[in-house]
């Protein structure tokens, strides 16, 4: 996760985008704004180096197929960019018939994936309850 450099996450529609600084602090949109909430973010780039409960469900999903797993138009995209240039994608279906696990695929990879529901659950949370630093209260 050290190289990891933007993240952003698009679920159903609505799009926040992260990026980290040069002292490896991560903010809101760009490397000069507001900052995230440590005590919410902590942990998202460690998700995000992997699933830990994931198994490969197919090996070669065929594109014409991608519909039947929420796949064609997922609800959730995540793109990771790099330090040293490069993206990897991750998309995210539909839950599993039995609501454990979704399906996944990585773009340029074959493979359809099930991964544990709460691992996408907690990436669509940074759209849904983006991790903005609390308000202060007000003292009087």
């Amino acid at each position: 996760d050290s190289n990891f450099q933007t993240i952003s996450v698009t679920f159903q529609g609505k799009n926040v985008t992260f990026a980290k600084d040069k002292e490896g602090q991560w903010h809101f949109g760009s490397p000069s704004g507001e900052p995230v909430d440590l005590a919410r973010w902590g942990g998202i780039t460690l998700l995000l180096r992997g699933p830990q409960s994931r198994r490969v469900l197919m090996e070669s999903v065929n594109p014409k197929d991608l519909a039947l797993y929420g796949l064609e138009r997922p609800s959730t995209v995540i793109t990771v960019g790099m330090v040293d240039g490069t993206k990897f994608s991750v998309f995210i279906g539909d839950r599993t018939p039995d609501r454990v696990s979704h399906y996944v695929i990585m773009e340029g990879f074959p493979q359809l994936f099930l991964i544990d529901a709460s691992w996408g659950d907690v990436l669509n949370r940074l759209v849904t309850e983006p991790p903005h630093p609390p308000t202060p209260t007000p003292q009087g």
